[in-house]
C-alpha cells in the first residue's frame, strides 16, 4: 500500500485501518483497494466509522435500551472528536461485548475506535467534514430504528417506505460519504443529481443484501427486514416467515423487495456515471459492487426461495472473479452493455 506523507506519523494505524476492513467488509475492502492514495485511506477510515455503529445495531446480545446508549454516546465522540468521549464509548461498549461475539473481527474494530478516530483527524478539513456528517446521519437513523419499540426490537421495518427510509440511514448516507469525499479529494464538482443518484446506488445494494440474506438475518441477528406490511398482506406470521409452509408467501413478499430494487437500477448507474473524477479507478471501485449486486440480483430473481433457506443466495466464486477482472478494462461507456450481460447469465459464462 502506498503511503500518503500525510499519515506518516500514523503509519501503523493506517496499516491497520487497511487490514481489518478485510475482515469487517471483504467487497468493501475490493473497491477500496483500487483507489490511489490518499483517496483510499479516506474512504478506508469513512467506511469504517460506519462499521462500528453498526456493529452495534446488528449485536443480537445486547437490548434495545443499550444499542441506543452506545449509538448516543458514539454519536458525541465523532461530533466532539474527544478523546475522553472517545475512550467513553469503548469502555461502554467492552462492558456490553458479547463473551462469544458472531463476528469478532467486528469487535475487535470497536475496541480500537481510538486508532481509526486518531488517522481520522488527521484528514483534511473538508474530507472529515463529509465523513462526520455521513457518519452521524448514519448514527442517528440507526439510533431511531433500534430505539423504535423497545418491547420488539426484531421487528424494525412497517411499511416498504418506512424500509426505503431505514435503506437510506445504513446505505445511501454511505454513498454521500464516498461521493462527498471524492468531490473534496478530488477538487472536482460534482452534478447537482449526485445525490439523489448515490442514495439509489445505497438503496439498490442494501435491498439486494436483505433479499438475499432473509434466513441469516432472522437466524444470526434476530432481525426482520421484511415489511410487517407486506407478510401481513400475504398472510405470514412474522415469527413463521421462515418455516417450509410459508415459503410460498414469504417469497412473494421478498419479490416484492426484489422489484423495488430494480426500480433503482438506472439511477444507481447514473451515479457511478456521473460521480467526479480524475481517473477511472474511482469508477472502477464502485462499478463492483454494483455488478456484483446486479449478479445478485438476477440468482434471487431465479431462486428466491433459496433466499430463504440456510446459505441463502450467493453468485458463484467463477462470476466473481470474472467481474472483477472484465471491470477494469471496461470503459464506463461499456457499463449498460456489462450490466446487461450479468443480469441475464452468470457473466463467466459470457463471452465478452
Amino acid at each position: 500500500m502506498n503511503q500518503n506523507a500525510l499519515f506518516e506519523s500514523h503509519s501503523a494505524d493506517v496499516e491497520w485501518c487497511h487490514t481489518i476492513i478485510e475482515d469487517v467488509s471483504r467487497t468493501f475492502a475490493i473497491s477500496i483497494d483500487r483507489l490511489n492514495e490518499p483517496l483510499s485511506t479516506y474512504i478506508c477510515l469513512g467506511y469504517l466509522l460506519c462499521r462500528i455503529p453498526d456493529t452495534i445495531e446488528d449485536s443480537p446480545n445486547l437490548s434495545s435500551e443499550t444499542k441506543v446508549a452506545l449509538l448516543s454516546q458514539y454519536r458525541t465522540a465523532l461530533k466532539t472528536a474527544d478523546d475522553d468521549e472517545v475512550q467513553t464509548f469503548i469502555s461502554e461498549s467492552m462492558a456490553e461485548k458479547p463473551s462469544e461475539p458472531l463476528e469478532p473481527k467486528h469487535w475487535q474494530l470497536v475496541e480500537q475506535t481510538d486508532r481509526v478516530m486518531d488517522v481520522y483527524q488527521e484528514c483534511p478539513d473538508d474530507v472529515q467534514q463529509q465523513i462526520e456528517s455521513a457518519v452521524d446521519e448514519l448514527t442517528y437513523g440507526m439510533r431511531k430504528y433500534c430505539g423504535r419499540d423497545m418491547t420488539r426490537p426484531e421487528v424494525k421495518i412497517q411499511t416498504l417506505p418506512d424500509l426505503r427510509q431505514y435503506c437510506y440511514f445504513v446505505a445511501g448516507t454511505v454513498s454521500h460519504l464516498i461521493s462527498g469525499v471524492v468531490d473534496a479529494a478530488e477538487d472536482v464538482s460534482a452534478p447537482a443529481e449526485l445525490k439523489s443518484y448515490g442514495e439509489k446506488y445505497g438503496l439498490l445494494l442494501q435491498l439486494v443484501n436483505i433479499t438475499k440474506d432473509v434466513h441469516e438475518d432472522y437466524h444470526t441477528e434476530g432481525n426482520i427486514y421484511i415489511p410487517a406490511s407486506l407478510l401481513e398482506q400475504y398472510g405470514v406470521p412474522q415469527d413463521e416467515l421462515l418455516e417450509e409452509r410459508h415459503w410460498s408467501e414469504t417469497g412473494k413478499a421478498v419479490t416484492d423487495i426484489i422489484e423495488e430494487a430494480e426500480t433503482y437500477v438506472p439511477e444507481a448507474r447514473n451515479y457511478l456515471l456521473s460521480m467526479p473524477r480524475r481517473d477511472e479507478d474511482i469508477y472502477t471501485a464502485w462499478a463492483i459492487p454494483y455488478l456484483l449486486a446486479v449478479a445478485t440480483l438476477r440468482e434471487i430473481k431465479e431462486h428466491t426461495i433459496t433466499a430463504l433457506k440456510e446459505g441463502g443466495v450467493k453468485i458463484a466464486r467463477e462470476e466473481v472473479y470474472a467481474i472483477l477482472e472484465t471491470v477494469p478494462e471496461t470503459d464506463p461507456t461499456e457499463l449498460e452493455q456489462l450490466e446487461t450481460a450479468i443480469s441475464r447469465q452468470p457473466f463467466d459464462t459470457v463471452e465478452w
